[in-house]
């Protein structure tokens, strides 16, 4: 389009002044300037930028206006067979005079009180309608070429900050979308900066550390929420995850004087250089969870009527317990204990009172010996014990005199005075073994001899607790 010298070089100041007074302004404080500074430019009672509305399409909203030199939001826009609708569809339009007569129902026209109209769509960087800039003058258009020049010269940026302002909008929707996610998250989310201190924490985490408020850790170290035979451990693992390196783990925090079990990961995220600016954190309280594996455990692992190790754990402990020996070169004592006249007990008081006279002889063995030692259920009557860390067969032969005069002692119950009395076999690493069987058949037999013996038996205790042999 030539506008000629006067006309081109008006409209290089106008966009010069225009593009001046935009230049410090952004987001919505762009919108209001622009129409004030167009309207001034162009010497039109109104401008006025359109977007259309995200999911209605059929409407428009106003996004600045400029009204007879002031700010305005008076303005009501239709698209449906109105001067808006047809800049969408067409991508411009300009109409000098006469203009309602041509838009007769459009009532943004009516409400301006418009005699002529300009028009321009503003679409996306793909070409999608966004919305349009309008200008609308209350006369015949002055000087159409000059408005439709400046108009297309500003269409461009103002469609760019318009797809920037929708960019922030949605931006800012998924922010807060994601910000309630986080918040109403039944698990503890948070960051935290290189030096290991708290950058944010939702209201699930700042519950589960203490019913605390978020304010209230923000600036904390982790490390002071974990329980201190932890630390080292997960002061270890953050510095794994500030060098890139997502960890998993589990640690303890000591909660309201009570220990609390959390599963926990450190992702690390970077900057556009990739270094690592900070951690983002998960961490749930899986206490009940362990508390149920751990009895689960306990159950699969200890016998139901005396809750001593049964014969699997048993067994564990006892190839340990020689691992142990070899590795100290120290002996290991292996005494396995049969109750005598324990089958009579059941058959005249019945099987309840036979449980309840072993677990009270579970008791009287757990007694008899150190907290460090293992006594365990391996049949009905039947139990073991190890002894780790002795001396030589002298302390575990005393053991075995404890044994049995503490089974030897009248046992009360459920009004019943019962005696049983116990033959304890002895096996000695490595003397009498150096593996599990070796050891497990010599103590067994042991045993047995002193059952069927009335005498003095090398290695094994009689029912009244006297030492068998030299």
């Amino acid at each position: 389009m030539y506008l000629g010298s006067t006309v081109q070089a008006r409209l290089d100041d106008a966009i010069r002044d225009v593009a001046s007074g935009l230049s410090p302004v952004v987001g919505e404080e762009f919108f209001r300037s622009l129409v004030l500074l167009l309207g001034d430019a162009m010497g039109v009672e109104h401008v006025f930028v359109a977007e259309l509305d995200y999911v209605d399409h059929d409407r428009a909203n106003l996004v600045a206006l400029c009204s007879h030199g002031r700010l305005s939001n008076a303005l009501t826009l239709s698209l449906g067979g109105g001067v808006s609708q047809v800049v969408l569809d067409q991508g411009s339009l300009s109409i000098v005079t006469r203009v309602r007569e041509e838009f007769p129902d459009d009532d943004m026209l009516a409400a301006l009180e418009a005699e002529s109209f300009v028009g321009r769509r503003l679409p996306d960087a793909g070409g999608i309608s966004m919305g349009l800039l309008g200008v609308a003058h209350g006369s015949p258009l002055p000087d159409p070429s000059f408005i439709e020049s400046l108009m297309g010269t500003f269409a461009g940026r103002v469609a760019a900050e318009l797809e920037r302002r929708r960019q922030e909008d949605v931006l800012r929707s998924n922010e807060l979308r994601l910000r309630s996610i986080v918040e109403s998250a039944p698990v503890c989310i948070h960051e935290i900066d290189p030096a290991g201190r708290f950058l944010s924490i939702n209201a699930e985490a700042a519950r589960q550390v203490g019913n605390m408020y978020a304010d209230e850790i923000i600036g904390q170290p982790y490390l002071d929420f974990v329980a201190p035979w932890d630390q080292k451990r997960v002061s270890d693992l953050i510095a794994q995850a500030c060098e890139g390196r997502a960890c998993q783990f589990e640690y303890t925090s000591v909660v309201d004087g009570r220990a609390r079990v959390f599963s926990a990961s450190l992702v690390p995220l970077g900057d556009e250089d990739g270094q690592v600016t900070k951690l983002l954190g998960y961490s749930q309280d899986i206490t009940a969870q362990k508390t149920s594996e751990q009895q689960l455990v306990h159950r699969a692992e200890h016998d139901s009527l005396t809750d001593l190790p049964n014969r699997g754990l048993f067994m564990d402990r006892l190839r340990s317990g020689i691992a142990r020996a070899k590795r100290n070169n120290q002996p290991l004592a292996l005494l396995f204990v049969d109750l005598n006249d324990f089958k009579p007990v059941n058959d005249q008081h019945g099987h309840q009172t036979g449980d309840r006279l072993l677990r009270v002889v579970a008791q009287r063995l757990m007694a008899a010996v150190r907290e460090v030692d293992t006594v365990a259920r391996v049949g009905g009557d039947e139990f073991a014990v190890i002894l780790e860390a002795i001396t030589d067969a002298e302390d575990a032969a005393a053991v075995a005199v404890k044994i049995a005069e503490c089974i030897g002692e009248p046992f009360s119950i459920d009004s019943h005075t019962l005696s049983i009395g116990a033959s304890t076999g002895i096996a000695i690493y490595p003397g009498d073994g150096e593996g599990v069987s070796s050891l497990l058949q010599h103590a067994d037999a042991e045993m047995y001899r002193a059952k069927r013996a009335g005498g003095p038996i090398p290695g094994a205790i009689s029912a009244n607790g006297s030492r068998r042999g030299a």
